[in-house]
Order: C-alpha cells, then structure tokens, then sequence
C-alpha cells in the first residue's frame, strides 16, 4: 500500500469514527453537580495513607568520604521513609497503591481514616504500570 493510500485510509476511519459520535450530547452544567460532600463523607472509608520505611546498609556519604576516620570506618545504617496514599478494595483488607510508594520497603503500614494503623505486606506489584496490592489484617466491625 502507498504512503498516500495508507494515509487516506487513515484519514476516512478517523472521520467515520468522529461521525459516528456525534449522537452523544456534551454534559451540560445543570448535570454537573456542585457539592461532593456526600461523596466524599461515603467513600472517605475506604481512603488511606501509606507510610513506608527502607533501612539502606551500603550508602556511602559525602561526610564519609570527606571523614573516614569518623565513626571507626563503619558506615552507618539509613533510613528512609516514604508516604503515599491507597484504597481499600475488599472487606478482606486489599489495599491498592502506588508500586513506586511501597518499592524496596522493610516496612509498611496503614492509616485509617480513623486514625487507627496496621501493618501491611505486597502481595503483588506491576512496576510497569506503578501499581501495587497490599494486605492488612481485616478489623472488626
């Protein structure tokens, strides 16, 4: 098939396909509505954050490198800690989130939107789409 060809082909489904959504009517404001507040008081539940720590052995630092006397020649533990958020899923305690929020963690836990906390584990995670499962332990009702 010619470059030409293609492109005509091209150009006739794009339009065919703009036709034949031009029975769907723009939502108009009156539709819309102004208040999400019952909304947001329904599924606030189900909202909650995630803190993560990493513990990094083997980071070297410019004041190690600058002072290696300091501190007997050990380089010292770090950690790292991360937040981000999540929903709860299922009454079974799945949580989704962000994989890059729970990556290389040694520790996870969530927050509530009570407050109340609970740690968590990945049971599963998709870095190429950055999406992440979590479990917690189910709370009583």
């Amino acid at each position: 098939m010619s470059y030409l060809s293609r492109n005509l082909c091209i150009g006739l489904i794009t339009g065919a396909l703009m036709l034949s959504t031009g029975g769907l009517a723009p939502a108009t404001a009156q539709e819309i509505p102004n208040d999400f507040s019952a909304i947001v008081r329904q599924k606030l539940p189900a909202v909650v954050a995630i803190t993560t720590r990493q513990i990094i052995q083997d980071q070297t630092t410019l004041n190690d490198f600058l002072n290696p006397f300091d501190g007997g020649g050990r380089i010292q533990p770090q950690v790292r800690e991360a937040l981000g958020s999540g929903f709860v899923i299922s009454p079974e305690g799945y949580i989704v989130t962000n994989n890059h929020v729970v990556a290389d963690a040694t520790e996870i836990h969530v927050v509530f939107s009570d407050k109340e906390t609970a740690p968590a584990r990945v049971v599963g995670r998709d870095p190429a789409t950055d999406i992440a499962v979590l479990k917690v332990e189910p709370r009583p009702n």
